[in-house]
């Protein structure tokens, strides 16, 4: 089986009742199914018994073997969150055995290994974001800035994923990607989902332009680019005419090595968990409510509800929700800013570069003040001033050059005024 071909415990795969029972986990979850595959082997290798000895139990035995399980582990120095991943793993092959153990074990409440995991600032995943590969980059804005699991971008073996019909809005034409509507709707199928229900988030600009060089230098590859083509392609073993998804753990990898580069120790959950903690800055702010944060972290809720019940929301509902996504990724998600510059910061901009065309210092222009506050005539006024200066006169519009310089002044477009007994001229601006 692709889903524990690779265990150390796959030896237990030759019972065929083992084999049923993973096909079965399978059906809902495949990575689940490895993690339960793993923790029933790692079980009963620490309590050195087999998936058949655990069968035969009853539950008065079934309940003492998971007490002593839990001081095993307990020893091991595992969380009470790992431990009870172990126990339900055990219950669910009891379950398949018809053995319903509903004793309840306890389990103390240790801290957890994430529990005090800070998400990043902006800053920060911007620093993710300027050290990542083209894909890579790509995936850690999804996760970031839609709030999506791995497993969203491409399941545990590599089967499914987001394709490029999951961005009904997008635009393949001559070699180019656009997005017409932006933020960009992007959909989740069901076979996606945790949860098992279909739903839908935006992809803001800052994305939109990450996945546009992503498709648009994938199309310069050769590829084409169909409704079914792969969002992410793992690295092509038989050229761009056959791209194939990329399995959840490559794109952990991937992610991973991006936060390590840029210096941090991150699991790449911590990015879905960005998504989380910013859209809940917004709610506060609010710009969203909270059944819309839920509904596109795929969460079930009253949206969800809406959303299958009704098979498709209304169009002006679709429109609202993007507005409110609009606003909260500008001020709480997206590392680049779009700053709005006012007229006075134009007007301001515009008159300090021609003063300084004109030869004023910086300190000339602090004297100034708000420059913004000049009325035109005394702008002119200054440029008139500066300009003497810098043509050598300090009083009116006439100076004085010796008759060698006087040819070379005339052909620059002065007058020539008179004489002077000391064996020089006076000249002046040309008038009109």
């Amino acid at each position: 089986m692709v889903t524990v071909e690779r265990s150390p415990y796959k030896g237990m795969l030759e019972d065929a009742r083992v084999q049923a029972w993973i096909t079965d986990v399978e059906r809902g979850s495949q990575s689940g199914a490895a993690g339960a595959f793993r923790r029933l082997g790692n079980c009963c290798e620490t309590m050195a018994t087999s998936p058949q000895e655990l069968a035969k139990m009853d539950e008065k035995e079934a309940v003492v073997f998971l007490r002593q399980l839990v001081v095993r582990l307990e020893e091991r120095d595992l969380s009470g969150v790992s431990i009870r991943t172990y126990i339900k793993a055990i219950k669910s092959w009891w379950t398949f055995n018809d053995l319903d153990v509903k004793k309840r074990v306890r389990v103390k409440d240790s801290a957890g290994r994430y529990d005090n995991e800070r998400v990043p600032t902006r800053e920060e995943l911007q620093r993710i974001l300027d050290v990542c590969s083209m894909r890579e980059r790509l995936s850690v804005s999804l996760m970031a800035f839609c709030g999506f699991r791995p497993q969203v971008l491409g399941d545990f073996r590599g089967n499914d994923g987001l394709v490029i019909g999951d961005l009904p809005e997008l635009v393949v034409s001559g070699g180019r990607v656009e997005f017409p509507k932006v933020p960009s709707l992007l959909k989740v199928r069901k076979t996606l989902s945790k949860k098992r229900n279909a739903y839908f988030v935006f992809v803001p600009q800052q994305a939109c332009g990450y996945l546009k060089n992503y498709l648009e230098w994938r199309l310069g590859e050769g590829e084409t680019l169909t409704q079914e083509s792969p969002l992410f392609t793992a690295i092509w073993q038989y050229g761009p005419h056959h791209p194939e998804h990329v399995r959840t753990a490559m794109v952990c990898k991937g992610i991973r090595k991006a936060i390590v580069r840029a210096g941090f120790g991150w699991r790449p959950y911590v990015l879905r968990r960005y998504f989380d903690v910013r859209m809940m800055e917004a709610e506060a702010d609010g710009m969203i409510i909270p059944d819309w944060r839920a509904f596109w972290m795929g969460h079930a809720g009253s949206m969800e509800a809406t959303y299958t019940v009704n098979k498709a929301l209304p169009e002006a509902t679709i429109e609202r929700m993007r507005e409110a996504y609009s606003q909260a990724a500008e001020k709480h998600l997206s590392t680049v800013v779009r700053g709005s510059i006012s007229k006075d910061e134009v007007v301001k901009t515009a008159r300090v570069e021609s003063l300084k065309m004109f030869g004023y210092t910086d300190e000339e222009l602090g004297a100034l003040g708000d420059v913004t506050q000049l009325t035109l005539e005394r702008l002119q006024e200054l440029i008139h001033e500066k300009s003497k200066l810098m043509l050598g006169l300090r009083q009116g519009t006439q100076k004085v050059v010796t008759v060698e310089e006087l040819e070379r002044w005339i052909e620059q477009g002065w007058d020539y005024k008179r004489d002077l007994p000391n064996g020089k001229a006076v000249i002046g601006l040309m008038e009109g």
